[in-house]
């Protein structure tokens, strides 16, 4: 749900480039994206083009991962005319519980966007791109803060959680009986300083009594990278030479984590019988090992459900591994004139005429500006950058930001 919006108009407010109170929290929050400096005048009744902007105060002059206790993101912000701090920015979350880096990121699917702020408006798609991702603390997130890089571009936004998967690094083990696959997609209940709750739901030929498993992990044990490889033996009890085995199709089969055990889970086979590393048996019962689409489940069934093959696995628990395949970027327009800045230049998003502050160009990046209009000039993007703006956003910067950069011609 879009949430409502205020404003703090000035006599001379520029309507074509208003920039919105809601969106910037804690200006001085975000090192990364530093303020533009406004070559307009200091009164606002005189100024053409007064903007409204935050009120700053010490407290805003925390890190990302570190900020006052109980500060939050959403608060409400104190709206000033400032014409010296006019930019609207996105930042990110006063504290994190998990701090996440790839440097080899693709987003989940083509319908990802970046928002503003969380449930705020969209302004971009992601593309693959180097990423930092911090999750924030407490419960019920609605999204995770994402800042991108490539090819000198930096943007940043807020991907809902739905748009955004969290992945296992190294094997974990969900109420004794499953490992989730590093291709698994993983979600969280709650973010701990340092540590999630994190949970995953069982695959199609599993069923339990929750609807999710749920466990604490550290966040070094999570990734965000879809091809991360981790030996998922190191957690399966570990036999001289599991035997090829066919499991028969038949709904409930009873799991327990013993031979004989209360079950704690029924496994449906989804496609008839379903081939498995039969470990060992004792007595009427045999210990299992079964890859379940995204997820390995091991443990104890009736002997009767299972029939060997006959001779001894051809492999054993070896390494797995899957690899992603990225996502392109959308192609950049020609540009009228070009430039090269000794310094990181602030990108500015225009979001259907309101300027917001969404990341940086790096200092020595070319920059390729295609029209002028309102003291902001419009920017061709790159293919190779991390993300697109929507239908109806352009990617800008000041001009004034540009004024001493060298023309390339």
């Amino acid at each position: 749900m879009r949430s409502s919006r205020s404003y703090c108009c000035a006599p001379s407010f520029d309507a074509r480039r208003r920039a919105i109170g809601p969106f910037a929290v804690g200006l001085a929050s975000f090192p990364l994206l530093l303020a533009p400096s406004c070559g307009a005048s200091t009164n606002p009744s005189s100024s053409p083009a007064s903007r409204v902007a935050l009120a700053s105060d010490s407290a805003s002059n925390h890190s990302p991962t570190a900020s006052a206790p109980g500060s939050s993101a959403s608060a409400a912000p104190s709206l000033v005319s400032a014409p010296d701090r006019d930019l609207a920015r996105v930042d990110p979350p006063g504290e994190a519980a998990c701090g996440l880096t790839s440097q080899d990121w693709t987003p989940d699917g083509d319908e990802s966007v970046l928002r503003v702020r969380e449930r705020g408006r969209a302004f971009a798609r992601p593309a693959r791109a180097q990423a930092q991702i911090q999750i924030a603390l407490g419960k019920d997130t609605d999204s995770v803060f994402a800042r991108l890089s490539h090819s000198g571009w930096e943007v940043s936004g807020y991907l809902g959680t739905e748009e955004f998967s969290l992945r296992p690094a190294r094997a974990m083990v969900f109420d004794g009986f499953l490992i989730p696959l590093p291709p698994a997609s993983l979600g969280w209940e709650e973010g701990r300083p340092g540590e999630l709750l994190v949970t995953r739901a069982p695959s199609r030929g599993i069923k339990t009594s929750a609807a999710v498993l749920r466990a604490t992990h550290p966040c070094a044990d999570l990734t965000i990278d879809d091809h991360g490889s981790f030996d998922p033996g190191s957690l399966v009890p570990k036999v001289a030479a599991p035997r090829d085995a066919m499991l028969r199709a038949r709904p409930a089969i009873p799991l327990s984590l013993t031979p004989g055990g209360a079950p704690v889970a029924w496994i449906d086979p989804p496609n008839g019988d379903e081939p498995v590393k039969l470990l060992e048996s004792r007595g009427a019962f045999a210990r299992i090992w079964w890859v379940d689409f995204e997820d390995i489940v091991f443990g104890w069934v009736p002997l009767s459900d299972v029939t060997t093959r006959g001779g001894q696995s051809s492999a054993a628990f070896g390494m797995v591994r899957d690899v992603g395949v990225g996502a392109g970027a959308t192609a950049p327009g020609s540009g009228a004139a070009h430039y090269r800045c000794n310094a990181d230049v602030p990108l500015v998003a225009d979001i259907d005429g309101d300027a917001v502050v969404v990341g940086k160009i790096l200092r020595g990046t070319r920059i390729d500006a295609t029209d002028r209009m309102s003291g902001f000039v419009r920017l061709a993007v790159p293919s190779t950058a991390p993300a697109n703006p929507l239908d109806g956003v352009s990617f800008e910067v000041e001009e004034s930001e540009i004024a001493a950069c060298v023309v390339e011609r």
